[in-house]
């Protein structure tokens, strides 16, 4: 248990202490200098309640053992009575002429049915008087399920007896500290997303209130959830239809960062609260010792806001994805490999390959790959298939049908024949194919297509609403050379330029509707012939750089 729970746990005992009556003067000592503490106002009020409700609840069943005593002590009483009583005898009188008697008139008796009424009313007063304090009971003692712990990534948790495990239902008074480098996911009944990056500290107090001690969170909160609040040591947040971030530092300093609608920031001592108003696009910064409320630069990407541990996504609100990282095995965000291929034949993601080949004149699916549809090498015999669900391009070249390297993700560093040379990635002056500028070499004649799809289901925010790319031949190549560049939707030409040795760059951008499937990237050689004299073929030097292909997102 924390320092914070322990303390509270002596908080509560003390108050027990001073409601029955028996607390020392040490006890009361204690108690005077806690309640000089902002939150122990609202703890105070929350104890007494449930400490009024247990007893409500004793009241009630002693009044009920009461009752029923009383009505067995009646019933068995009147059953002596009529068992003990003497027999009284009664003369036999006879009439010679009766005459018609009135019907008899009963004495009154007091009518069962209002003594059983006011039995029952007892009774049901008495389960609702339990079934009121038991909701408070359990609320004081962290038993009221409020929330799930949807999701996580490497979340490693201290004092829990055992890892919280995904799926599993969060109480009222529950406290964890998430250790080390790991994210955790919140939902909440009522709607309301937290998601806590780790080193953390947190406590669920209620189905729409949750205490952060130390770290990071990040709140999304639909408008069934308005009003859900973020308590820190020195401040209160509040939504007003919103999505925020919360920092508390190793010192108890609060940074509040909102990015949509707009939150309630309250601040200060119990009797000096300040209110104010934080709107989207603004940051706050409360410090501990001061309460003094200081505005400070938003930063988007500070907060982790969803995770997915199905496709390993860290997401921190940046809005394109890189499908060069998606070559790369990853999820767009950066999770991928740099330096690895997809080959045109197989389909099979690995070191890649270089040298003359020539195509299968098929589409080759990636099936372990959902992002990645498939690859393939254009020809230009027919129209090209070039996608799973057979969308066709009739307006690529003819081709040689030879292709001389994999689909890379990177600037093809490992190329044997080029070691000790700068990578293929130069465009522009720039070197791409790094972390800092990903990139996709592809040598004339290649073919990749990406399922939007598949993307759009895992999308965090937004929706899918261009693709970007610097395109152009890379100027560090063995000998002169040029190509053709293409960018498909659906098997429909979007955009195609002409690259050559006058190391020109080309600004790709294309809108995606969200009707659109498929996105395919595509390189030909220039149409040039295989040289007879000297062995040369028409995709010699090819090598075609998509620098920094994004799918740009909006968000809403």
């Amino acid at each position: 248990m924390s320092e914070v729970g322990k303390q509270e746990r002596i908080v509560e005992e003390l108050l027990l202490r001073l409601l029955e009556g028996d607390l020392d003067d040490q006890g009361l000592e204690t108690l005077k200098s806690w309640f000089d503490q902002d939150e122990a106002a609202n703890l105070y009020l929350e104890f007494v309640k449930n400490y009024t409700a247990i007893k409500l609840l004793e009241e009630a069943r002693v009044q009920d053992e009461i009752a029923d005593s009383s009505m067995h002590t009646l019933l068995a009483a009147l059953a002596a009575e009529e068992r003990d009583a003497p027999e009284v005898p009664m003369p036999k009188v006879i009439v010679e002429s009766p005459e018609p008697e009135p019907p008899p008139v009963r004495p009154e008796t007091p009518r069962r049915i209002e003594r059983l009424s006011i039995y029952m009313a007892i009774l049901t007063s008495a389960a609702l008087l339990f079934f009121v304090a038991y909701a408070h009971l359990a609320a004081m003692l962290g038993q009221a399920e409020v929330a799930t712990l949807q999701d996580t990534i490497n979340a490693r948790w201290a004092d829990a007896g055992e890892d919280l495990a995904e799926g599993m239902r969060l109480v009222t008074g529950q406290t964890a500290q998430l250790l080390g480098n790991g994210y955790a996911k919140l939902l909440f009944d009522n709607g309301a997303v937290v998601t806590i990056e780790g080193p953390a500290e947190f406590k669920i107090v209620s189905d729409d209130r949750i205490r952060l001690q130390q770290g990071r969170l990040y709140s999304i909160v639909p408008n069934e959830a308005i009003g859900f609040t973020v308590d820190t040591p020195s401040a209160t947040v509040m939504d007003l239809g919103t999505q925020f971030g919360v920092q508390v530092d190793g010192h108890s300093n609060t940074e509040l960062h909102v990015s949509q609608g707009k939150t309630r920031l309250e601040t200060g001592p119990r009797k000096q609260r300040k209110v104010l108003e934080v709107i989207q696009g603004s940051a706050r910064r409360v410090a501990s010792a001061t309460s003094v409320v200081t505005e400070i630069p938003l930063h988007d990407s500070f907060f982790v806001r969803q995770i997915n541990s199905r496709t390993n996504l860290i997401w921190r609100g940046n809005n394109r994805l890189s499908l060069a990282d998606v070559v790369g095995g990853g999820n767009g965000w950066g999770s991928g490999q740099t330096e690895v291929g997809i080959d045109p034949l197989t389909g099979i993601r690995g070191s890649y390959q270089v040298g003359d080949r020539v195509g299968n004149r098929v589409y080759v699916p990636v099936t372990t790959d959902s992002y990645v549809d498939g690859v393939f090498v254009p020809d230009g015999e027919k129209a090209q298939v070039v996608s799973s669900q057979g969308h066709v391009c009739a307006q690529l070249p003819d081709t040689n049908n030879v292709f001389y390297s994999d689909v890379i993700a990177g600037a093809g560093s490992l190329i044997a024949v080029f070691e000790g040379r700068e990578p293929h990635g130069l465009l522009g002056g720039r070197y791409f194919g790094t972390p800092e500028y990903p990139a996709l070499l592809m040598h004339a004649n290649l073919g990749i297509t990406f399922d939007l799809a598949a993307i759009r289901d895992d999308l965090p925010d937004g929706e899918i609403a261009f693709f970007t790319a610097d395109a152009g031949l890379s100027s560090d190549r063995p000998r002169l050379g040029n190509a053709e560049m293409w960018v498909l939707v659906d098997g429909a030409v979007a955009f195609s330029t002409q690259v050559d040795s006058s190391n020109q760059v080309v600004a790709v951008n294309v809108p995606l509707k969200p009707s659109v499937r498929f996105l395919s990237l595509v390189v030909t050689d220039g149409r040039d012939e295989d040289k007879t004299v000297g062995g040369s073929r028409a995709t010699d030097s090819d090598w075609s750089v998509w620098g920094q292909p994004e799918l740009v997102l909006t968000t809403p």
